[in-house]
């Protein structure tokens, strides 16, 4: 139970945090995010009052997260989470339901999530966030009264130089689409190789003689007969097909039709194959063009990056990698078991299946022994998010061994 307090703290603390700094680096977004929402509810006449909202709002979310993260006055902040978390999960549902404003603005900029997806996010936030509520009495602090002020003083103070400054100047992280030395146009266009939305459009005409009405598609609309048929209504519906078509290709790779599924996959094999046993780099071969350089494999830095290094490094560099990956995994589940207590055995075992499986996973993608997925490969592929998870937990693995084992 300790644990499982601890990791609701933490988590909620973070998410706060999160919350209310991307709103706070960008205090004239929040402010236009309240105006659609009077304005969708009705209540335009609040106009005046956004801007003073925004500043606050970011303000008590971040401060919220730094006491809950930190352990600082929990009972108040606590309490402060649970006003939150009890306000907007019904409003959040209204908007999911209703769907008066398609982004909540919940993470501002930095992620946006549709209204149904923030609801069950909230609803996730509010389990967590009354487990803190119903152990609150639990917690013990870890700062004295004169360093807990001190830092809360400390957190108004950093927030509002960032409110201020962002709102009179550019915020100072800019998760806008249109920041500066952001091209526009190029992040509106689709990645190479990336996967399309496909849309399935019915047409429904109506029979001037019987009154049937009838759907048809784009291919065999009678849109010349106007005599026998009248237009009534067209419905737009997207399809992800792209899904269906990478487990089909795994499961067919001879059929040609999902021939430009697997293209990826079969390149990435060929690319491990030619580095033979000590790959391209190593061996000065330069005649024929790599993955790496002729972009044959898109990704080649994330969920393909074990191509890259089966042909660069070839087998003796494969097995360098599959090697250390193991071995990494091993010491977490090694920490593990000589942790003090069982919540530290869990988070290095757990550790060590992440990374265990996410190893896995794509090395089988990349010599065809799974179906096309992203997942990077732990501490090779590039990926800030990917690393710093990983960096996070190999921290917790690490400090776990440093504690001495009671018996």
């Amino acid at each position: 139970m300790k644990l499982l307090r601890n990791i609701c703290r933490i988590l909620v603390g973070i998410v706060f945090i999160y919350s209310g700094f991307v709103k706070g680096v960008d205090p004239l977004g929040s402010d236009y995010k309240f105006t659609d929402y009077f304005n969708a509810f009705g209540m335009s006449w609040m106009g005046f009052s956004t801007l003073f909202f925004s500043f606050l709002l970011s303000m008590a979310e971040f401060l919220i997260g730094i006491c809950l993260f930190l352990n600082i006055k929990l009972k108040t902040a606590v309490w402060g989470a649970i006003l939150f978390m009890g306000f907007f999960t019904p409003l959040t549902l209204i908007l999911a339901i209703k769907n008066p404003v398609t982004d909540c603005g919940c993470f501002g900029d930095a992620l946006i999530l549709t209204n149904w997806e923030t609801f069950w996010k909230n609803i996730i936030l509010l389990a967590m966030t009354l487990v803190i509520f119903y152990t609150r009495d639990k917690y013990k602090p870890i700062f004295n009264f004169l360093e807990q002020t001190v830092v809360l003083v400390g957190t108004v103070i950093f927030m509002f130089c960032i409110q201020w400054y962002s709102f009179r100047h550019l915020p100072i992280v800019d998760f806008r689409p249109y920041a500066i030395g952001k091209n526009i146009s190029e992040g509106m266009a689709i990645p190479d190789g990336a996967p399309h939305d496909e849309y399935a459009i019915t047409l429904k005409y109506k029979n001037k003689q019987t009154g049937e009405v009838k759907d048809f598609t784009e291919e065999n609309y009678p849109w010349q007969d106007t005599v026998n048929w009248e237009y009534v209504s067209s419905d737009q519906k997207l399809i992800k097909d792209y899904q269906r078509k990478r487990i089909m290709a795994f499961l067919y790779p001879e059929n040609e039709e999902y021939s430009d599924d697997i293209e990826q996959q079969n390149n990435s094999k060929t690319a491990i194959a030619s580095g033979e046993l000590i790959g391209k780099k190593l061996s000065g071969d330069k005649e024929v063009a790599s993955v790496n350089d002729g972009n044959f494999v898109s990704e080649n830095q994330t969920d393909f990056i074990f191509a890259v290094a089966g042909e660069e490094l070839g087998f003796l560099g494969c097995c360098l990698i599959v090697a250390l990956e193991f071995l990494i995994a091993l010491e977490c589940i090694m920490v593990g078991k000589n942790a003090r207590d069982v919540s530290g055995t869990l988070i290095c075992c757990g550790m060590a299946a992440l990374i265990a499986f996410q190893s896995f996973i794509n090395i089988c993608v990349a010599t065809g022994l799974m179906p096309n997925t992203g997942l990077p490969l732990p501490f090779v592929s590039y990926g800030l998010t990917s690393l710093i998870s990983l960096y996070i937990g190999i921290g917790m693995v690490l400090n776990i061994g440093l504690q001495v084992r009671k018996y």
